[in-house]
């Protein structure tokens, strides 16, 4: 049980280490403390929201922080380059899913959905027809999700980094273990 629990623990210090490489700033951290750390000034900014342009894995993206109650909740990244071709998507995403899975090891999901596989032969139609979403999911002290869909022709591709806490938050839950959980 001990040595399971070290495992565990040196899994999410390996991880809280290489994650913070999207976003500098720890959970909880302040809205005025985000703004005074970050280069520039914010493109939009709400009291939930600050977004700046910036370059995630020299790429173009819109970075945007969502607060609740001045605490940093998720960090979403939304790829804003429009490329020549559709191919050029699928091939954008596949590249940024290798730069991540460099920084986190592979993704603990990597999923390629199908609404409709009428154009299967064509993965760039389809995903622009939104009849494909691919995803790839990695956990560190955070829940990063890299997703690549379409929805009414409309080509979408985020990365979306929400904390631990939050998700629990969400769902009513909390993080403590029952002190009587045993080895499954």
């Amino acid at each position: 049980m001990q040595r399971r629990l070290l495992a565990i623990l040196l899994f999410f210090v390996f991880f809280t280490l290489s994650s913070s490489a999207f976003y500098n700033f720890t959970w909880g951290t302040t809205k005025e403390l985000i703004k005074q750390k970050e280069v520039q000034q914010p493109f939009f900014e709400t009291d939930k929201l600050l977004v700046y342009d910036a370059f995630l894995f020299e790429q173009k993206v819109q970075k945007i922080y969502s607060f609740e109650n001045n605490k940093l909740k998720t960090v979403l990244y939304t790829f804003t380059e429009v490329p020549c071709e559709l191919k050029a998507y699928l091939t954008g995403y596949e590249f940024i899913d290798e730069e991540i899975a460099k920084l986190l090891q592979e993704p603990l999901s990597k999923t390629e959905r199908w609404g409709n596989d009428r154009f299967k032969n064509l993965p760039e139609l389809a995903m622009a027809l939104g009849d494909v979403t691919y995803s790839s999911i990695w956990i560190a002290n955070s829940l990063i999700t890299h997703a690549l869909y379409s929805k009414d022709l409309n080509i979408t591709h985020i990365i979306y980094i929400n904390s631990f806490e939050s998700i629990l938050k969400d769902y009513g839950l909390n993080e403590e273990v029952h002190p009587d959980y045993e080895d499954i």
